[in-house]
């Protein structure tokens, strides 16, 4: 079901996007071996996709936290663990196996010469500070092509030249600013990074819609967001680490401007930073996108700041807030995509791929390629557990489905099958990356079980109303429940003849459940006439008999008839659904010879049994939030949410977290929800419980949802969020949750707590009886027709007198 955490399959036709590209690998360079560094760039520069290669640095064996969180995000196909002859142990997620590289000639080989523009190979001194800088920005190339790239099936041996592909201008210099920066951003030139990139789109481009505010909720990776392309690295005593981080950030950014650059340490000054703020050097993005970021993987933060203030404008982060490898160098392409049961077959290579990739028409000796798909709108979240421990088996690599395609394999079947996760799978993975194991709870099934009748979040909206929920709950109360609020009422005034206070017969009266609502378990209950909905939906007996065909429909509530026996005097109910030929008697157990009246048939209603189960396990509030939180985040990465989950250790019984309602992001962030349905039931007790839920799921935040009005709360409700904390607990009520339409403005906060009156909640209520009375909620809503089909008159009275209007004297 669309929006859920469940077992469903994907069925039916969507927009799917693909990425045919060569294999993405990872690669370890030792700490202070500069030379090294160099010749791994040399290489990738001649690999067809090797900007996209991630450099990692090692000292020892050793990866960086920053590093190793980033390699779990990315679509890495592969980490080499050779260093300098040492084998190193490969994590069993990212270590599939290599392919040979391709080398990125044999594909120019096949492109016209004098289309090219001149490639400038820059030259330096091994000693000039500024090599490492231009090799990781603009790259390098030996003076002949690499070996290790050959033989080939085109080539025995390596090319005696570049210049038998393009020309090729090759000069020795002394690096500097100005010329690094007229290199990144001349025109009609190429670099030698540019050769890897034949035919491949690579880079990330700016948010556009990037806003600098006070965030309601933190934002993951805000600080690379903010930054965009607008980064300087600042070189220090370890070249390699900082060459590798400037070639990584050049690989994840889109080329088209002078950031993300280089500078070593020695020649920051104000000129320099300066320079680099002209336009059309830095991007400037969004509303609030554009200032510039200094950092380095070799300098402390604290001479990073003193540098930062040289120039306004400027800030300083270590390097892990903005690491960063981008998507794989790719061929994209759209296209549409019929599921069946979660499986599509794609077409991975157009003629056009087929002509850029072998130019020689040898598909069977081509490059190793990787297909990797994204169904839009259907996140998967970045989890070790969904990467796949086998070559060959299902990948989800940072939220694309990758497949291999082997050359061979398309001359026998030109497309290839994709298998799409389910989002319940999708939650077990990421709850096996932090040890745990997942499980629907028992208030979660009668509330999915609900969701299912309804037939998707949308249609929970038609029960929002704090009206119509009370009518519920009456409806589905035991009888006798009058009679047991009405002995509570005497015996408190029994009580205070006595002398006792109140509030403490209050406190004692809530804890021992006074105001609990006992539903009465399935086949009894009230039955009430439609009468009684009218009243309820404010006398609108054209919305009461709108919103009954609605619920009968959905097994809510359930249409019967009072019979009566003859013979016993014994009265009964019975379901218009199940009245048999001959009706028995529930009393003396004979055959009643005229159950119905002559004259007419008196209807009376009872729950159904899927809406009688949710509100016994008091989880109809549940649905309320689910709803309200699905609309706000639907378009903000949400995959999925649930509307109740336990979690456990591997291997254990005993619960360790809860979430009555669990929300999953496509960064594999887990939010954890308590429902409540009174302000009363958020205690100190409950706030350490749902803590100690976000602690264990590494949640950065969690929530509070109070099936009450913010005006019926304590103070002890409000009290409960906390929102500046470093992980904001929120809380919202039936304000929020019974909202017509939740969206999240710009700028606004969905979460503030702003009471509402009790005339704006009649007004809104009023609304919803309005809706029933004017649509049946089964009606198909048309935008195209809501708009066509609107009253135009005042446009024509408009339009006529301004015919009419006298035309002004020439």
């Amino acid at each position: 079901m669309e929006g859920i955490l469940d077992d469903s399959r994907l069925d039916g036709v969507f927009d799917v996007r693909t990425a045919l590209r060569p294999l993405r690998r990872a690669e370890l360079v030792r700490t202070g071996d500069l030379d090294a560094l160099l010749a791994t760039i040399e290489l990738n520069c001649q690999i067809w996709g090797g900007t996209g290669t991630v450099l990692v640095p090692s000292l020892g064996g050793t990866i960086e936290d920053a590093y190793r969180d980033e390699l779990i995000r990315s679509d890495i196909d592969s980490l080499s663990m050779r260093l300098c002859g040492e084998e190193l142990k490969a994590p069993n997620w990212i270590d599939h196996g290599m392919a040979r590289p391709y080398a990125a000639l044999l594909i120019a080989d096949g492109m016209d010469r004098d289309k090219w523009w001149p490639f400038r190979v820059a030259d330096l001194r091994a000693d000039d500070p500024w090599r490492p800088i231009y090799a990781a920005c603009v790259g390098s190339w030996p003076v002949t092509p690499s070996e290790s790239l050959f033989p080939s099936p085109i080539y025995d041996a390596p090319p005696e030249s570049f210049d038998l592909f393009f020309k090729v201008e090759r000069e020795a210099i002394a690096g500097s600013l100005d010329d690094l920066v007229e290199r990144l951003t001349g025109r009609n030139t190429n670099g030698p990074r540019a050769l890897s990139l034949l035919g491949l789109a690579s880079g990330m481009r700016p948010n556009t819609g990037y806003i600098a505010s006070d965030r309601v909720l933190p934002m993951r990776d805000e600080t690379k967001t903010a930054a965009g392309p607008n980064i300087i690295v600042v070189f220090g005593d370890d070249p390699v680490a900082d060459g590798a981080l400037l070639w990584n950030l050049r690989g994840a950014h889109a080329d088209g401007y002078a950031l993300p650059i280089g500078i070593p340490k020695s020649e920051v000054g104000r000129q320099a930073l300066e320079s680099l703020r002209n336009p059309g050097l830095f991007a400037a993005f969004g509303f609030s996108g554009g200032q510039v970021y200094i950092t380095s993987a070799s300098i402390p933060l604290y001479e990073l700041e003193e540098i930062a203030g040289i120039y306004p404008g400027q800030q300083a982060v270590t390097f892990d807030k903005l690491l960063t490898f981008g998507r794989a160098p790719a061929i994209p392409r759209a296209q549409l995509a019929t599921f069946s049961n979660g499986v599509a077959r794609l077409v991975p290579e157009h003629d056009a791929d087929t002509k850029l990739i072998y130019p020689h028409g040898r598909q069977n000796f081509g490059p190793e390629l990787q297909l990797d798909v994204i169904v839009d709108g259907d996140h998967v979240p970045s989890s070790r557990s969904l990467r796949g421990e086998q070559f060959w088996g299902p990948r989800f690599i940072a939220g694309w489905a990758s497949l291999q395609v082997p050359s061979g394999s398309l001359r026998r079947s030109p497309s290839v099958r994709v298998e799409w996760p389910t989002t319940w799978l999708r939650l077990q993975c990421v709850a096996q990356d932090r040890d745990l194991e997942v499980e629907v709870s028992e208030p979660g099934h009668a509330a999915l079980a609900l969701v299912d009748a309804l037939g998707g979040i949308d249609q929970i909206q038609w029960l929002a109303n704090p009206i119509l929920v009370a009518f519920l709950y009456r409806l589905a109360e035991r009888s006798g429940m009058t009679w047991w609020k009405g002995r509570w009422t005497a015996a408190r005034k029994e009580i205070d003849e006595l002398g006792i206070e109140e509030n403490v017969f209050d406190e004692l009266a809530e804890r021992m459940g006074r105001d609990d609502v006992v539903v009465a378990p399935s086949g009894e209950g009230r039955e009430l006439e439609f009468q009684e909905f009218v009243k309820a939906l404010g006398g609108k007996e054209r919305a009461a008999t709108n919103w009954i065909r609605w619920a009968e429909r959905r097994h809510l509530v359930v249409r019967g008839t009072e019979v009566r026996c003859d013979k016993c005097r014994a009265r009964s109910w019975i379901p218009m659904t199940a009245v048999p030929p001959s009706v028995t008697c529930s009393g003396c157990g004979r055959s009643i010879d005229h159950p119905f009246q002559p004259r007419h048939l008196q209807f009376s209603y009872r729950l159904g049994e899927v809406l009688r189960r949710a509100l016994e396990m008091d989880c109809l509030d549940h649905l309320f939030a689910l709803r309200y939180f699905h609309e706000l985040f639907k378009d903000k990465g949400l995959v999925g949410i649930h509307p109740g989950v336990n979690f456990k250790e591997k291997g254990a019984a005993d619960v360790t977290a809860e979430a009555d309602v669990l929300l999953l992001f496509a960064d594999a962030t887990l939010v954890p929800g308590e429902v409540k349905r009174t302000g009363a039931g958020v205690t100190a007790t409950g706030i350490t419980k749902l803590e100690a839920a976000a602690d264990r799921l590494a949640s950065p935040w969690s929530f509070f949802a109070v099936g009450q009005a913010a005006r019926d709360c304590g103070s002890n409700v409000p009290d409960a969020a906390e929102r500046q904390a470093s992980r904001p607990r929120l809380v919202v009520t039936t304000d929020q949750t019974f909202t017509d339409h939740p969206h999240w403005s710009l700028g606004g906060d969905p979460f503030a707590w702003t009471p509402i009156s009790q005339a704006d909640e009649d007004a809104r209520s009023e609304r919803f009886v309005t809706h029933l009375r004017e649509r049946s909620p089964d009606d198909p809503w048309s935008s195209q027709g809501s708009s066509l089909l609107r009253d135009k008159k005042d446009d024509v009275e408009t339009a006529g007198e301004a015919t009419r209007r006298p035309r002004p004297e020439q």
